[in-house]
Order: structure tokens, then C-alpha cells, then sequence
């Protein structure tokens, strides 16, 4: 699939949202078909992974690679929540529901 054919549908996930916005039926099975999803991606991705030979090989050499790539983002994720939600949260204090 296309990279257009990947922002088509996130535009068109986008616009949908909006206009649904506030109802809660939506809400509710959007959240389950959004988990099943995932679960099936990351069942195919496992399958995608498990026929590749070569990448199965050098999987201890990535998977070090990735623990640390992974670490890091999440560090650098966390530091910049940190620093970020005092400005993100001005005024949103009265407005939770």
C-alpha cells in the first residue's frame, strides 16, 4: 500500500473522528475494534518476522539495538512530558469532566 494510500485513510480516520466526537456508543466499540486491530497486526508482524531467516540470525544483535533505541526514546519521551505539561495543563484545570 501506498504512503497516499496511508494518509488517505488517517485523514479519513481524522474527519470521522471529528464528526463523532462526544458519542459515547462510538466511543465504546471504536476502542474494541482499535484493540483487536492491534492484536492482529502484532500477530502478523510476528509472522512477517518469523519467516525472515536472515533478520531471525542477527536477532540478538538487533534485539541489544533495539532495547537501547527503545529505552532511549521512552527516556526522552517521559523528560519532555515532564518538562512540557505544566504548559500543556494552563486553564485545562476546569475543564474535566
Amino acid at each position: 500500500m501506498g504512503v497516499v494510500w496511508v494518509f488517505v485513510f488517517f485523514v479519513g480516520g481524522l474527519a470521522a473522528g471529528r464528526a463523532l466526537r462526544g458519542k459515547s456508543q462510538v466511543k465504546t466499540w471504536s476502542e474494541k475494534i482499535m484493540t483487536v486491530a492491534v492484536f492482529i497486526l502484532l500477530f502478523f508482524l510476528g509472522v512477517g518476522v518469523g519467516r525472515n531467516t536472515e533478520l531471525l540470525q542477527r536477532l540478538p544483535l538487533l534485539g541489544g539495538r533495539a532495547v537501547v533505541l527503545a529505552l532511549g526514546a521512552l527516556l526522552g519521551t517521559v523528560v519532555l512530558l515532564v518538562l512540557a505539561a505544566p504548559w500543556l495543563m494552563k486553564g485545562k484545570e476546569g475543564r474535566r469532566k
